[in-house]
Parts: structure tokens; C-alpha cells; sequence
């Protein structure tokens, strides 16, 4: 999956701690998004003067391809410095050659992460916003800065769900071709520069908290503001499935 690694970790039944109570309380959840950084002292104490609070400090983990080190940012954040690293992903980490399932489907090739999307309570957008934009040193998107409002309102019908803020789905970019994604019926959004393909999968656990969305882009650096009442009308079917809607 060449640079976009998902890390997936379950509660020991004989070692009851964090990990076990935030499950139990959120169900299965995005608990971590990680950031790859070069200066990961510079930035950890710049996030750390701009309010950011470090729920543990800088460390350092090592095998034969070399040395990461790390510092966290209930979604947390953690920074990775792999500049000193050649490993596949982090030490202790391998690669699985041979997966058997892979026998049974074709090939999809993910390259990386292309964004994450993170639901917020009602009024609280701006202010999650602002906390990238001063602590991480992020910026603003024209198109989610037009639609952030529309996004808004949508988001705050679903908070029943949620609970509380936290990760709502996460996006991939993949190198295919069109004409394959076309027979699945993916979603298409366009400006005068080109265009993007998007798909998205069902809820992927038992709470409807969330999901994957699979995206291919044609020079196009939006995130599918066309399809958002698409999208949503989808969230809505399978509310009214469920009979909460």
C-alpha cells in the first residue's frame, strides 16, 4: 500500500487499561492520526506554545533499519520523524509478502492518505479549525471554506451517533483506471482544471461512526463539494434502515 499504513489494535481481555474503556465507549474508532515531520522537535514545541497539549513526550523506538521518533499530539495526533528510518513502516513492523486473501481479489494499489474528515459538535467547527490552523500550522481550503456550513448542519444531525467529536471517515488516493471505477458507479466532481472519482464503503463497524471513501483524482484538489448531498442522502437510507433516522 506503498505510504498509507493503517495500524489496527484490540484491548487485551487480560489487561484492562485506556485502550479497553475508550472501546467501550466509543466502539470501534480512529483513536491516532499520524503525521510524518522532519523537525519533529521544532514542531512539538511550536504546537506545544500555540496551546497544544502534549499527552506524552518525545521517544524514540529502533531496529536493524534505523530509529523513529515519536510524540503524541479522546483523536489524538502523533508525530513521526522517520528520517533516520528505512523500515517498511515502524520498528517491530514487517512486511507480509504473500496475504492469502489476495489470491481471491484483484489488485487495488492505495497510495497514501489523501485526507480525513472529523465531525464536531455544533459550533465547535471554527473553533477545531482554528486549533490546526495555529497549532499545526495548517491552512484553510477555498472549497470546504464555501461548503463548511452545508458540511455544518449535516454533521450536527449525526452527533447523536458520535457522542463526541471525533474522526468521521478517512480518504485514500489510488492509482487506477477509470474505466474500472466507472463500472462501480462512483461519484464524479469537476472544476475547469479537471475532475475526481469517489466511492465510499458502508459503515465499517457496528456503530454507524465510520467509514472509507476511495478517491482517484484528475487534477482536481477539491474533496467532492458536488457530492455531498449524494453522500448524505446515503448516511440517510441507511439511518432510516436502522430506524433511527
Amino acid at each position: 500500500m506503498d505510504s498509507s499504513v493503517f495500524r489496527l489494535q484490540v484491548p487485551s481481555v487480560t489487561n484492562i487499561g485506556e485502550l479497553t474503556f475508550r472501546v467501550a465507549y466509543h466502539g470501534d474508532f480512529v483513536k491516532d492520526v499520524a503525521f510524518q515531520v522532519e523537525n519533529l522537535d521544532f514542531i512539538l514545541e511550536y504546537a506545544r506554545k500555540q496551546g497544544a497539549v502534549v499527552v506524552k513526550d518525545l521517544w524514540e523506538e529502533k531496529d536493524e533499519y534505523g530509529v523513529v521518533r515519536m510524540a503524541y499530539g479522546d483523536t489524538t495526533h502523533t508525530l513521526v520523524d522517520r528520517t533516520k528510518y528505512t523500515g517498511p513502516f515502524l520498528p517491530g513492523y514487517q512486511l507480509l509478502e504473500k496475504d492469502p486473501i489476495n489470491t481471491y481479489l484483484p489488485k487495488v494499489e492505495i497510495n497514501f492518505i489523501d485526507h480525513v474528515v472529523g465531525n464536531q459538535p455544533e459550533h465547535a467547527m471554527e473553533e477545531a479549525a482554528s486549533w490546526y490552523e495555529r497549532c499545526l500550522q495548517f491552512h484553510s481550503h477555498g472549497e470546504l471554506g464555501r461548503d463548511r456550513e452545508a458540511a455544518h448542519q449535516r454533521t450536527c444531525a449525526r452527533q447523536e451517533e458520535e457522542s463526541d467529536p471525533g474522526l468521521k471517515h478517512s480518504k485514500v488516493k489510488v492509482a487506477e483506471s477509470i474505466d474500472l471505477l466507472e463500472k462501480l458507479n462512483i461519484l464524479i466532481d469537476y472544476d475547469d482544471n479537471g475532475y475526481l472519482l469517489q466511492i465510499f464503503t458502508k459503515n465499517t463497524q457496528d456503530r454507524p461512526t465510520l467509514f472509507v471513501e476511495v478517491i482517484q483524482r484528475r487534477n482536481h484538489n477539491g474533496f467532492g463539494a458536488g457530492n455531498f448531498k449524494t453522500l448524505f442522502e446515503s448516511i440517510e437510507l441507511e439511518q432510516e434502515k436502522r430506524g433511527n433516522l
